[in-house]
């Protein structure tokens, strides 16, 4: 369950290192909630994790991914490759949206096929846990 978490937990795990706990959820929410409707879907999760992909190819490649997150996520920096290792779910050499969706499908505690507050709250206070960051 952890490595198809870090796929959603990404960008809390880069925010842990500036904000509180409160204000990291709201942080998140707005980063990946693109409608503002309260609820996180999965069309917003892969839009954003997508928009690593510079070439449009559908596939996130380690370069992408390094470039995306130092650009966007600079927390990350020197722990990239680490990530990526992670995120790649099914060892293909790159993140898709098959990668996303099962990510998205294990966070999603409740199944409504949407992530709310109350789930990122719970998903940050794991992320938060120090047993599984990286060195």
């Amino acid at each position: 369950m952890f490595i198809y978490a870090i796929l959603i937990l990404l960008p809390a795990v880069t925010l842990c290192a500036v904000v509180s706990l409160a204000n990291l959820e709201s942080k998140l929410q707005v980063l990946l909630d693109a409608n503002k409707d309260g609820k996180i879907s999965l069309v917003e999760t892969e839009n954003y994790f997508l928009s690593y992909d510079s070439n449009k190819d559908g596939q996130v490649t380690l370069a992408e991914f390094k470039a995306g997150v130092d650009a966007v996520d600079p927390v990350i920096i020197g722990n990239e490759i680490q990530f990526f290792i992670l995120l790649d779910l099914d060892e293909n050499g790159h993140i898709d949206k098959a990668d996303i969706d099962n990510a998205f499908h294990i966070v999603d505690l409740n199944h409504d096929n949407f992530l709310k507050h109350s789930e990122l709250h719970l998903i940050i206070a794991f992320a938060r846990q120090p047993w599984w960051k990286i060195n």
